[in-house]
């Protein structure tokens, strides 16, 4: 299986063979993953996977198409505050990998998208993500297995925490 992950100069790049390989042979993938380059191939990735989970969820839901752009928009503004986030709190614990290194493994996480917005495949979903994104900042950060895991984790903790005590304040206003 030679070059899982195309060279960062790479024009033929093939998204379809990166979700395949992420998601078939993800230790492999982001062990190969290339630390190096422009934001180019993640964010078409990116792109790639918004606009289908964006048709996806438009069409079996039968949600209005013009929400698209935004909701793309959103997506990539989130995916690169996300990356900030987790590049900020690897460093913090001892990281030695670029934003863009974070950027790009943060990116080809976003394959479990595909399938996060099915009812109930989404719980699971969460963490398989969860361990792509250890995977990958464990490769991006140049950090150990253990490290990686309480980059992506604790925030993940944290997030949970505060999401559940919102809504159970917002709870006794929901009548």
């Amino acid at each position: 299986m030679t070059d899982i992950v195309p060279s960062v100069s790479r024009e033929d790049y093939d998204v379809l063979r990166s979700i395949k390989e992420i998601v078939l042979h993800p230790k492999q993938f982001f062990a190969t993953m290339p630390v190096n380059g422009s934001f180019r191939q993640p964010l078409i990735f990116a792109l790639s996977i918004s606009v289908a989970v964006g048709l996806l969820v438009c069409i079996t839901q039968s949600k209005p198409f013009i929400g698209i752009p935004a909701f793309i928009i959103l997506y990539i503004i989130s995916m690169f505050i996300g990356a900030g986030l987790l590049w900020l709190i690897a460093k913090l614990a001892g990281g030695t990998g670029s934003y863009k290194a974070t950027f790009r493994a943060s990116a080809y996480c976003n394959v479990v998208s595909l399938v996060a917005w099915i009812p109930y495949v989404g719980f699971w979903a969460t963490f398989y993500e969860l361990w792509l994104l250890i995977l990958g900042v464990q490769r991006a950060q140049n950090l150990s297995f253990k490290a990686a895991c309480c980059v992506v984790l604790i925030p993940f903790f944290i997030l949970f925490t505060t999401g559940i005590v919102l809504g159970l304040l917002m709870m006794p206003h929901l009548h």
